[in-house]
């Protein structure tokens, strides 16, 4: 009996070896994708009703906000003011004052004048190092000399632009003219 019941031990290790090996030795399959039902339309089902599918309208956070124009650059205003410089001199009228070709912001006053006419300014434009004399009423690019106020001492004052920014609002464009003092300091050192 021995025999038979080591045979029998010997089937069932092997059957419970037959179902479990390949339990272990196969990777699980892939779930088979299943394909989404057909929807059913609505004569398809007469108590199902139609519900609207909502929209998400996008929006504009920043639409309602001013964005700055910018001005031509430096090469294209100097073109500018050379072609109306020539044009001046074919039309026999007074040259345009080299100034008017830079911007309130590219200015800095480095020292004051008294005349006969009134104060003055010295005023040097930092992108090309190059010095005027302005008095009130004159004009640069985007906005002219308002005032100029010398105080007692001439190495201190002070000079006010009117300055012109345009800003673009939902295609709309819009001017805003501020008040800027730019004060005497030193001229900015010259780059090598």
């Amino acid at each position: 009996m021995s025999s038979a019941n080591g045979d029998r031990a010997l089937v069932v290790a092997l059957v419970v070896i037959g179902f479990v090996a390949p339990v272990f030795a196969q990777a699980p399959a892939a779930a088979p994708q299943a394909t989404p039902p057909a929807q059913a339309g609505p004569s398809d089902d007469p108590f199902r009703r139609s519900v609207p599918v909502k929209t998400k309208v996008p929006e504009q956070k920043d639409a309602d906000k001013p964005v700055l124009i910018p001005f031509p650059t430096l090469e294209q205003r100097r073109a500018e003011f050379q072609a109306s410089r020539q044009a001046a001199a074919r039309n026999g009228q007074e040259e345009p004052n080299g100034i008017g070709q830079y911007l309130v912001e590219e200015l800095a006053v480095i020292g004051m004048f008294h005349t006969d006419e009134g104060d003055g300014a010295f005023v040097q434009a930092v992108p090309t190092n190059t010095t005027f004399f302005v008095t009130s009423g004159t004009r640069v690019y985007n906005g002219e000399i308002v005032s100029i106020n010398t105080g007692t001492d001439f190495g201190v004052g002070q000079v006010v632009f009117r300055e012109l920014k345009k800003y673009r609002i939902r295609k709309k464009e819009n001017n805003q003219v501020n008040m800027v003092t730019k004060a005497v300091t030193s001229p900015p050192a010259k780059s090598k």
